[in-house]
């Protein structure tokens, strides 16, 4: 069967590993747990015991164990032992079957699972040049000209990579290298309307890549950064000064973005 990260499933006295390879098993495990990640090894995968744990690092945090994929139930089928037929009023996201023998009849309800995707848009790189034009992230260009001052400020690349750990009775503990994490990236925007920037047009943009999960480039001077885009997972907007009418002409604009691959 196909698994998907967040993903709840049933364990019944499962045997559970410290890692992908270990023979060893570390305790049995019942109850209801989630998948950590999709990728199986060696016949096993990665469970953790909430659902908003899945995905994060550092992995050694948030994965419980290693459980084998023949192990594993979804809890997207649910079974009871006698129902009696009911009319047919269920809704269009949900299938009903009815099996009957000579002395039991069984109910199976299968409901569907909805996966949001990054937006991988084609118009979000700057088709031309402006003057003095440093970089861009998506359409918000930055640049320093006579015309125009739109800069970064405390700019931080983080790159990481995640191991587990395990320990070993009376010696030291042993590494397991999982994977590599997504980048993450943040930096200020100094917006100016008396540097010929526009506040809000420029923080509207970033707010709809925001909400609409839409992966951008981001360049600066000769180098793109990262792999493939960015999206952008938290903005802080912090005004500094205002117009007669109170609209905010220049401010500060704090971004944190986080890298995806290519699909494919």
């Amino acid at each position: 069967m196909g698994y998907k990260k967040g993903q709840k499933i049933k364990l019944k006295n499962a045997a559970s590993y410290e890692s992908s390879t270990t023979s060893k098993i570390s305790k049995r495990r019942t109850g209801t747990y989630y998948i950590w990640s999709a990728a199986t090894r060696n016949g096993r995968i990665r469970i953790t015991t909430k659902k908003s744990y899945a995905g994060k690092t550092p992995a050694s945090k948030y994965v419980t164990c290693w459980v084998k994929t023949s192990a594993v139930k979804s809890t997207s089928t649910s079974s009871t032992g006698s129902t009696k037929s009911s009319s047919s009023s269920s809704s269009s996201s949900t299938t009903t079957t009815k099996t009957t023998t000579s002395t039991t009849s069984s109910t199976t309800t299968s409901t569907s699972t909805t996966v949001v995707n990054v937006v991988e848009a084609t118009d979000v790189t700057p088709t031309t040049t402006l003057t003095g034009q440093i970089g861009y992230l998506g359409l918000v260009v930055f640049a320093v000209s006579a015309s125009m001052v739109k800069t970064l400020d405390d700019f931080t690349l983080t790159s990481s990579v995640s191991y587990v750990q395990h320990d070993r009775h009376l010696t030291t503990p042993r590494l397991e290298f999982t994977g590599i994490d997504a980048s993450t990236i943040t930096f200020t925007l100094i917006l100016s309307a008396y540097l010929g920037a526009d506040v809000w047009s420029d923080y509207n943009k970033l707010e709809t890549y925001m909400d609409k999960g839409i992966a951008v480039p981001l360049k600066i001077g000769d180098k793109t950064y990262g792999n493939y885009r960015w999206c952008i997972e938290k903005l802080v907007l912090k005004g500094s000064t205002t117009d007669g009418d109170g609209n905010w002409t220049s401010a500060e604009v704090s971004v944190s973005l986080i890298s995806i691959e290519k699909k494919g």
